[in-house]
């Protein structure tokens, strides 16, 4: 039996039923095991009856607000496992605005991060000037207030924006001591 939704509840993805009944949110690594009624360790997220739910904590005027609902994390730690275990370099683009989302994707310390630096102007520029991207424009604002920049500790390689992307790309293999391929 599903129970009532509210309003303020919407269906969440990538969970399953467990033998013994609880569900299992397997949206990010912490896997969380709910019982009806139980939030998962993001709060965003809740058990209602025999489904996921995504609650208001989660959602904002249909949109959803949680960088965790957003980047199914654990997916690209599988995938990064996946390219370490075979040898082979790969390159995933996603935000982690914060460390704790940086922490989960670092499966060791082969495993680099590159963040790009830019003043709130010059991104929105950028971003008024693309076509065909899913990144509304209006949440820029929130994405920088989101960011924690990496700290000396985790061994970023920071690159600041403002070139042509050839530019700014090439830098990025110097830094990575990739060979070009030219």
């Amino acid at each position: 039996m599903v129970a009532e939704l509210k309003q303020s509840e919407y269906p969440g993805r990538w969970w399953m039923i467990l033998p013994g009944g609880r569900i299992e949110c397997r949206l990010c690594p912490r896997f969380c095991k709910l019982n009806d009624g139980q939030r998962g360790f993001c709060f965003v997220r809740q058990r209602v009856g025999d489904r996921m739910m995504l609650t208001t904590y989660g959602r904002s005027s249909g949109f959803c607000v949680d960088p965790i609902e957003k980047k199914p994390l654990n997916r690209l730690r599988e995938q990064i496992e996946q390219s370490l275990a075979a040898g082979e370099n790969a390159v995933l683009a996603c935000s982690a605005l914060k460390r704790k989302y940086r922490d989960c994707l670092r499966v060791n310390s082969d495993v680099k991060f590159v963040f790009l630096r830019g003043e709130y102007e010059l991104i929105a520029d950028h971003l008024r000037h693309r076509r065909g991207h899913f990144m509304d424009r209006g949440l820029l604002q929130s994405q920088f207030a989101d960011l924690e920049e990496p700290q000396p500790d985790e061994a970023a390689i920071t690159i600041e924006l403002g070139r042509t992307p050839e530019e700014t790309v090439e830098e990025i293999k110097t830094k990575l001591h990739l060979a070009s391929k030219d």
